[in-house]
């Protein structure tokens, strides 16, 4: 075992390429090895997003805390900031390390250790965890940001301090097989500390029976991508593991079709529209949902540009209960458009079907001001709603303000309320038809754990401009942190 890790390790280092970065205006950092750095969006530090996007879950305890330590500068634009190697640094270790005594120093200033990466118990971990064959970005990863010597040919890496083991090679592996034990037993949502005094109803959601019918707050919102829709992109394999197709059947027939979208919340909860389950028309009968699809005309799907990485197959389960909100269309046309669906059995999480995280404000730092949300799913991808996608696409859609948004329906008749929001207005680039019951999706910081970004979802695809993607017409949305407490009591039903 332990020659195999001496393989994968060395694997680690090899690489031919750097990657280019605009050094224009942005912060400098020292990553831990001592070379200089840029501290950026993460979203924009490839190298980073691909190694995360490569750890298996659920993530040791101990390997989070490395990658923070090793990565997070504070914050970028509202999100989640990264030191991230610049273009064509020097090979050589730069001053911030002492030959002399072999210490480094980690983002928040703590010291680390350089020594053979087989003494560095979270570094192991973070090793075990990688899935095989490595992308080309992770051994770049490792050899810029870790490396910090050899000794007779052994990487020698940048280790925290505290870190540091000596036992014998077997004993680090037994001991790193318990904590992974006890890292698969993890408390829900509610469990969680916050920085902030939470407001008392929020208290009150924290205590719902409710929430353990909900995804657990350790694998809800993580997508392997932490890289309808008119004017979007094709989304990649894992992008978003909690999208859904609601099936239908018509006249009869057994065939499926899908027409709408939804959102896995928990391991039997699917979140959507109302309008996707409540008044259909008498030929059309809800039938079934299917997790884990990206390409509706393709299986296995597979990524075009890597036809080895395919995903796991989809899973599609008959619905067991549809509670839609009582108040659905009442005081006013397209109010309260919010439905849940119970399947009739658990799924099976995989690293293309997973929930989304909740938008709880104890849990949560939500910025709506300096964040634009994403919107995904297979709608209609011409503003006539003639053509639709068979790829999952996705779309950026900027928040809109609800008073503007309230003007410019109120000229068609449509009364606005505060359970929902707004997003859209740009030209080109909007949900549509067929993206109905979908998320809008945001990627924030847990409360106190910066460095562990989740994907939040924000509304609901409800509807909008008859001419999808209209300029200066936003799209509307079921605002979803208005309707917590009925979630929570629905998924008890």
């Amino acid at each position: 075992m332990m020659q195999k890790l001496n393989k994968v390790f060395m694997c680690a280092f090899i690489s031919l390429h750097f990657l280019v970065y605009s050094v224009s205006g942005e912060r400098e950092c020292r990553q831990v090895s001592g070379k200089p750095g840029l501290c950026v969006s993460l979203h924009r530090c490839n190298m980073v997003l691909e190694l995360i996007r490569n750890l298996q879950k659920p993530l040791p305890k101990d390997v989070g805390l490395l990658l923070k330590d090793s990565f997070f500068c504070g914050s970028d634009k509202g999100g989640v900031g990264v030191c991230c190697p610049k273009a064509n640094v020097a090979r050589t270790t730069n001053t911030q390390i002492d030959k002399g005594s072999g210490q480094c120093k980690y983002q928040d200033g703590s010291a680390g250790t350089c020594l053979s990466y087989l003494e560095c118990f979270p570094f192991l971990q973070l090793l075990q965890n990688l899935r095989k064959p490595l992308p080309i970005e992770v051994p770049l990863i490792m050899r810029e940001v870790y490396l910090c010597g050899r000794d007779d040919g052994v990487p020698k890496i940048c280790c925290p301090s505290e870190s540091i083991i000596s036992q014998h090679y077997q004993d680090m592996m037994n001991k790193a097989t318990k904590v992974e034990a006890r890292s698969t037993t993890t408390p829900t949502t509610s469990s969680t500390a916050t920085s902030t005094q939470p407001d008392p109803k929020d208290n009150q959601l924290q205590q719902h029976e409710g929430l353990s019918r909900l995804s657990s707050l350790e694998t809800c919102g993580r997508s392997m991508m932490l890289p309808r829709v008119v004017g979007g992109k094709d989304a990649r394999l894992g992008q978003y593991p909690w999208i859904v197709n609601i099936g239908y059947t018509e006249n009869g027939n057994n065939e499926v079709v899908f027409k709408c979208g939804g959102t896995l919340i928990g391991p039997r909860h699917v979140l959507t529209a109302a309008h996707c389950v409540a008044g259909l028309h008498d030929s059309m009968q809800l039938s079934s949902v299917r997790f884990g699809e990206h390409d509706l005309s393709s299986a296995p799907d597979c990524d075009i540009n890597d036809n080895n990485f395919c995903a796991s197959a989809t899973q599609e389960y008959a619905t067991e209960n549809v509670i839609v909100h009582p108040d659905y269309n009442n005081p006013n046309r397209f109010n309260n458009d919010i439905a849940i669906i119970k399947i009739n059995k658990e799924v099976k999480e995989t690293d293309f079907i997973s929930p989304i995280c909740l938008p709880f404000p104890s849990v949560f730092t939500i910025d709506t001001v300096n964040r634009e949300p994403e919107v995904a799913g297979w709608g209609a991808v011409d503003m006539y709603a003639r053509r639709f996608s068979d790829v999952l696409q996705y779309v950026s859609v900027p928040f809109y303000g609800f008073s503007s948004c309230q003007d410019i329906y109120k000229r068609q008749k449509v009364q606005l309320v505060d359970s929902q929001l707004c997003a859209g207005g740009k030209k080109g680039e909007d949900s549509c038809s067929g993206d109905s019951g979908s998320g809008l999706m945001m990627d924030v910081e847990i409360n106190e754990r910066p460095y562990d970004p989740r994907w939040i979802q924000v509304g609901i695809v409800s509807f909008g401009p008859r001419r999808c993607a209209t300029k200066g017409v936003p799209g509307v949305y079921t605002n979803v942190s208005s309707y917590l407490p009925w979630i929570l009591d629905s998924v008890l039903l």
